[in-house]
């Protein structure tokens, strides 16, 4: 069987853009965390915020599938933000990226710099399946199809 770009199948019809939010008061973070994630997911909607405050009021105005924060960027008190950050949107994927010693909350990812590359080019992966199939008319998504990492995907 062959395809070419002329199919019409749900899965061609639009391709998914992921949306990431990235939250870091520093530019270079910022753009250091674009050039690992962009060549995994070319077409990604990229969004970023300097402050926590205006991650989470982004995060209430926009569909948002993956939020990638600078650890550093963070306020003082993580829980709080990451219950805010579900409240607004509770299907996005939060992941801190940086070098803190344990996550901050049982459903929050934390990824050192040195794994991001890896991290990201399997689990960006990860995501678009899941996204795909969820478009198939009558998925029907078990357990088998979740992310063992990102259990906020469910």
């Amino acid at each position: 069987m062959t395809f070419d770009r002329s199919d019409r199948s749900p899965l061609s019809t639009r391709p998914w853009r992921p949306a990431v939010l990235a939250v870091s008061d520093d530019p270079q973070v910022l753009a250091r965390l674009a050039r690992v994630c962009l060549p995994m997911e070319p077409y990604t909607r990229w969004m970023v915020e300097s402050d926590a405050v205006r991650a989470l009021e982004r995060l209430s105005a926009a569909a948002c599938d993956l939020m990638l924060v600078d650890v550093e960027a963070l306020p003082p008190q993580v829980d709080g933000f990451v219950l805010a950050a579900r409240r607004a949107q509770p299907q996005v994927a939060i992941v801190l990226v940086g070098e803190a010693q344990t996550a901050p909350h049982e459903d929050v990812r934390l990824v050192a710099w040195s794994e991001l590359p890896e991290w990201a080019a399997m689990e960006l992966a990860r995501l678009r399946c899941r996204a795909e199939l969820q478009r198939l008319a009558g998925a029907d998504l078990d357990e088998t199809t979740l992310p063992d990492a990102l259990p906020s995907l469910s």
